[in-house]
């Protein structure tokens, strides 16, 4: 399940993995490498979707698994504001 927390990581690394990983934190240690390709795979979803390039059913599908893997709706606007 991906939380907030978890975003929280993923947007002060800029979503570079690598300089995640080479970071070595503890405290950061929230957050897989599952969950931050999750996170990566739902972003880029997000810019097919707002570029019209996915049929209404893949949205549909899209909202179902955002509701499936983000704890909140917070969560999810938090999300969002990463496409920026």
């Amino acid at each position: 399940m991906i939380t907030l927390k978890k975003l929280k990581v993923f947007h002060k690394y800029r979503g570079d993995v690598d300089m995640w990983a080479r970071s070595n934190r503890k405290s950061e240690e929230i957050i897989t490498d599952t969950d931050w390709h999750l996170i990566d795979s739902f972003l880029q979803d997000f810019k097919l979707i707002n570029n019209n390039s996915v049929s209404s059913e893949y949205v549909v599908n899209f909202n179902r698994r955002l509701l499936e893997n983000f704890d909140t709706d917070e969560t999810i606007k938090f999300l969002k504001t990463l496409l920026n």
